[in-house]
């Protein structure tokens, strides 16, 4: 899906590219991405939803920790993916919440995460918070650095182009 004429991958992809030396794509099968030069991971385990794809970025990455951003979410800024970085060394998820809700798929992970991610899809467990036990949780309160608005845009999904004609006449 495009955005302002370019994929929303491709817009991503270069936002995370001018944040991190390593940025790459996962995706749940082999299909073709339109990303110029991007590194492309394929599920390990496909059809394991979005903790599947995050169990491959982590054995993927050459970090200790890696920022997870789903394809959904154009609107995520550099200033957010900073705010959380800053805060990395305090637990082993580093999570954005506002109004009592969490973002678990804009947020960084640990390779900690690898052991218990592997142990919750074993036992059927898919849910994004389904490996958190025994893990350090940060949560960080994003109303103290970012308005509502600004939230809800960085939050907004774009699923189809319906929501995207709804963000852009929404600005």
């Amino acid at each position: 899906m495009e955005l302002e004429d370019e994929f929303i991958s491709v817009r991503l992809y270069r936002l995370l590219s001018s944040i991190f030396e390593d940025s790459c794509l996962i995706a749940s099968t082999p299909k073709k991405i339109p990303v110029p030069g991007a590194d492309i991971y394929y599920d390990i385990n496909p059809g394991l939803g979005p903790l599947g794809g995050v169990l491959t970025a982590l054995t993927n990455s050459s970090h200790p920790f890696t920022f997870i951003l789903p394809c959904d979410l154009p609107f995520v800024n550099i200033h957010l993916i900073k705010h959380l970085w800053s805060a990395r060394y305090t637990a082993d998820v580093i999570i954005p919440t506002y109004r009592d809700r969490m973002e678990p798929l804009a947020a960084f992970y640990h390779k900690n995460c690898i052991p218990k991610i592997e142990s919750a899809l074993e036992n059927g467990k898919r849910k994004m918070d389904s490996f958190w036990s025994g893990l350090s949780i940060q949560k960080i309160d994003l109303t103290t650095d970012f308005t509502y608005a600004e939230i809800n845009r960085m939050f907004l999904n774009i699923n189809s182009k319906t929501d995207l004609n709804k963000a852009l006449y929404t600005r």
